[in-house]
């Protein structure tokens, strides 16, 4: 399958710029921005599941689109002639550390931020529009191409697809307003079992924790022994200090959980 051929299947076009959602004459911040703003809908390490597959399919897309029009002899190609070099890396880890050296960590603060901004936007429609044509109303397949849909936010999903419809915007599709029952179970089935309960979420966060203080204790350790190898008098000291300053802020965090804890 060609690149494009994959641009059409994941996002129904293979116009650079309008999966990117730029303008043509786009600057390259805008473009940069963009990118961005694609990517934390489809990062795969942010996605449930169940979408991770297609998440990591569109984020490589992105990331070669972003690779192309933010390349000043590249971008002046496509758009001459709408050819551009088709060495396509099908490796992940190559975009996402390209991902991670432009931009800060995707945080779950972040992710709730953008979902703020999406949800009832123009973009929000436009990818309702999208999924629902594409897909011929078939609501399973709009969970996978609409960012942030679950089985709570269906109801107003279909409330919107009925205006486009009175407007004439979008054909009718009968299976879409009279979907099976058992269908609708199995999507909710589904969306449930990729849900952890607060203990196992509590259960994680400790793990993290405990994982980060033996990080630090190896650090810790392994200074030493580059110190009793390599430094002087006066560097040892100083090291001894940053020691020190580590352990002190491991024990604040330590009593800090703690604290908490006995609070509950």
């Amino acid at each position: 399958m060609t690149f494009y051929e994959k641009c059409v299947q994941y996002f129904d076009t293979k116009d650079f710029y309008e999966i990117l959602q730029i303008e043509r004459s786009a600057t390259p911040a805008q473009i940069k921005k963009g990118y961005h703003k694609a990517s934390l809908l489809v990062h795969p390490d942010r996605v449930p599941e169940h979408q991770k597959l297609d998440a990591t399919e569109k984020f490589k897309i992105i990331s070669k689109i972003h690779s192309v029009l933010s390349d000043k002899e590249k971008r002046s190609v496509y758009d001459e002639s709408g050819t551009f070099d088709d060495e396509f890396s099908d490796g992940v880890s190559e975009w996402l550390n390209l991902y991670k050296s432009m931009f800060r960590d995707i945080t779950v603060d972040v992710i709730d931020k953008y979902k703020a901004d999406y949800l009832n936007s123009e973009s929000e429609l436009r990818d309702i529009k999208k999924a629902y044509v594409s897909t011929k109303g078939n609501m399973t397949e709009m969970h996978n191409r609409i960012p942030f849909l679950d089985c709570a936010n269906e109801e107003r999903i279909m409330n919107i697809v009925r205006n486009l419809i009175d407007e004439g915007e979008v054909e009718e599709y009968d299976g879409f307003f009279n979907e099976p029952k058992a269908k609708k179970l199995r999507r909710k089935k589904r969306e449930e079992s990729y849900k952890i309960t607060d203990e196992e979420a509590a259960k994680l966060a400790e793990e993290f924790e405990k994982g980060r203080a033996a990080r630090m204790d190896n650090f810790a350790d392994t200074m030493a022994r580059l110190e009793e190898k390599y430094c002087n008098p006066k560097q040892k000291k100083a090291i001894a200090g940053k020691k020190k300053s580590a352990a002190s802020a491991r024990n604040k965090t330590t009593s800090g959980r703690v604290t908490k804890r006995g609070r509950k």
